[in-house]
């Protein structure tokens, strides 16, 4: 809220945030069908659509406005975003994606330690946009990695 922040970084840390949207996953996963990796595509899909519900659910039961709704001094980069705040549905997406990645190409451990610290960004950004607490984020990362856990269990079966 206080202090310099410069343009750079909030463009870096907005551009960043999206890597946890829905548009993102889609296009991740309309890319692994056109390259022929439908098995990957269609868990993707399903994954993503689930947790979507899920995370809506728990808005809606838990009903926790978004930071810049309560504290005035809020610096929100970006826009408003509509809806609630716990928990953070951009993390979770990030985490539940990170992890489908590392299960289905069995990446390495290099590799996946990257590709989390690239989610622990994402879930640093929504912080720094303002659009949550940092217990929302942190719930999103658990959520995330559950979800993406139970999505690795389950997919044998379909």
């Amino acid at each position: 809220m206080r202090g310099y922040h410069s343009r750079w970084m909030d463009r870096a840390m907005w551009l960043t945030t999206q890597i946890g949207s829905m548009g993102f996953a889609t296009l991740l996963a309309v890319g692994a069908y056109a390259w022929g990796n439908r098995p990957f595509a269609i868990e993707l899909v399903l994954g993503t659509l689930t947790l979507w519900l899920f995370v809506e659910l728990i808005k809606a039961i838990t009903d926790r406005a978004r930071p810049f709704n309560l504290l005035r001094e809020t610096r929100v980069i970006g826009w408003h975003a509509p809806g609630l705040a716990f928990p953070s549905g951009h993390t979770a997406q990030t985490f539940l994606v990170t992890t489908l990645c590392i299960s289905h190409f069995q990446l390495s451990v290099g590799i996946a330690m990257a590709l989390y610290g690239v989610a622990m960004l994402v879930a640093f950004t929504r912080v720094y946009v303002g659009a949550h607490y940092p217990r929302d984020v942190i719930a999103g990362v658990i959520l995330g990695l559950v979800w993406g856990t139970l999505s690795i269990l389950i997919a044998p079966y379909f």
